[in-house]
């Protein structure tokens, strides 16, 4: 019998009160439930990806060009921006209802059987299992599993990839992953394995030279994307790119998402998939390379959501993210300020967020997260001031409104932006009437 929507949602407000307070840095307990679950991760070939920024985008890229080349396909990412589901997708799908519902009662069963003196699984342990279950019951081909947080104790990192991948690494999750580049370069290098090919991103000298040394020392290919593969811009058109390896020319496609970084991130996700179907003797076809990449998803990076005036939604949440987004505002527009809708997570460096964003801030609503961690709308506000930047304390309809009146006035933009949290609340309340009213006109 099919549930209501609220006993549905009863069950996920469950999964999500799972607590990780306490629990120490260890992949004991994930192993525990996937060895009671008869290890389903080891089903499947898998890409295992982490980094700092641009993991999801290349996840994306990805997940879609393996479907172009005939696979089955399996993408674990998170978070998610409205529907718990959307973490997990076979051939470009989420979960349904129905099938997640009675997965979590599975593989809650098997925690409970399985746990003996252990603690039950956290939330992210417990979505891991979900994944992995699903895609083995699903008999996909490949799995593209992005990290949550870190690598080398992240509860994916209990996988045999075929190939691994390391995006962009930069400061982020200070208090768990240290205070340092070199010590986040470090726990991201934990996903590297004993003779498994890694492909990095372009990184700064003293992470490039850490990772070389990690893959060296674990007998692993480090393969150096931006020597692999070369990818020119169109002069006239910059969403269409020449790509050309060591390995073969792949012609000209059309970029499926906007900003300078995607291209970083572009080569990453060829380089990897010339190593992962190089490992089964196979090879990556031009043409349907190019059909996978620009046929390629993944909302809420620098993606235009309407017109007249430009509005754009972008999950920068770190500085690092904010300089991506800022050298993307900049391809487009120049210097020209655009109004900012901003909400953000309290652990986060939002004062140097705002320092590389505020030269393109001409007015700012600062808005509230629906998280317990999100930052009071007020400090952000202050924070904003502090780099000469005006604004309000609004709601989100309102700003949303107010910045759309203020662009179209002004001939600018709008960008929302600081956190994947609030994409997820705008794109809740565009569904729940933000169209209907005509305050975001999609296209």
């Amino acid at each position: 019998m099919q549930r209501s929507a609220k006993e549905f949602q009863h069950i996920l407000d469950q999964l999500y009160a799972r607590a990780a307070g306490g629990v120490k840095p260890g992949l004991e307990t994930i192993s525990r439930l996937l060895e009671a679950l008869d290890s389903p991760q080891n089903r499947f070939p898998i890409i295992h990806v982490a980094g700092t920024n641009g993991k999801g985008s290349v996840c994306a890229l990805l997940e879609s060009a393996l479907r172009a080349h005939g696979l089955k396909t399996g993408l674990f990412t998170s978070p998610h921006l409205v529907s718990f589901n959307e973490r997990f997708k076979v051939n470009g799908e989420d979960i349904p209802d129905l099938d997640l519902e009675a997965l979590i009662r599975f593989v809650d069963e098997a925690d409970k059987a399985g746990r003996g003196e252990d603690r039950e699984s956290s939330f992210f342990e417990f979505s891991t299992a979900l994944a992995f279950q699903w895609f083995a019951k699903n008999k996909v081909q490949v799995g593209i599993i992005e990290t949550g947080l870190g690598g080398r104790w992240d509860s994916t990192n209990v996988v045999s990839p075929t190939v691994s991948a390391i995006t962009r690494i930069a400061m982020d999750h200070e208090r768990f992953l240290g205070n340092t580049l070199r010590a986040v370069a470090g726990e991201k290098a934990g996903i590297i394995k004993d003779g498994v090919p890694v492909v990095v991103s372009k990184q700064e000298d003293e992470v490039m030279a850490l990772l070389s040394e990690v893959a060296s020392q674990r007998n692993a290919l480090c393969v150096a994307s931006e020597q692999q593969v070369r990818i020119e811009q169109n002069a006239k058109d910059l969403a269409k790119v020449r790509v050309e390896s060591n390995n073969a020319s792949y012609g000209q496609l059309k970029m499926p998402f906007a900003g300078p970084h995607q291209i970083e991130n572009l080569a990453v996700a060829v380089a990897t998939l010339e190593q992962f179907l190089g490992a089964f003797g196979g090879e990556v076809e031009p043409l349907l390379l190019r059909q996978g990449i620009e046929s390629a998803s993944w909302p809420g990076r620098f993606q235009k959501i309407s017109e007249a005036p430009d509005f754009f939604i972008d999950g920068a949440h770190n500085p690092s993210a904010a300089q991506a987004l800022k050298d993307a505002l900049k391809a487009t527009y120049g210097n020209k300020q655009g109004a900012f809708i901003m909400g953000c997570m309290r652990d986060k460096e939002m004062g140097e967020t705002l320092r590389i964003l505020s030269p393109l801030m001409a007015e700012c609503w600062s808005v509230s997260v629906d998280s317990p961690r999100g930052l009071d709308p007020r400090a952000l506000l202050e924070e904003a001031r502090l780099h000469r930047v005006s604004g309000k304390v609004s709601t989100l309809v309102e700003a949303v409104a107010e910045a759309q009146a203020w662009a179209e006035e002004n001939n600018s933009y709008v960008c929302l932006t600081g956190s994947l949290h609030l994409l997820g609340d705008f794109l809740k309340e565009e569904a729940q009437g933000f169209s209907a009213t005509g305050l975001v006109d999609y296209i």
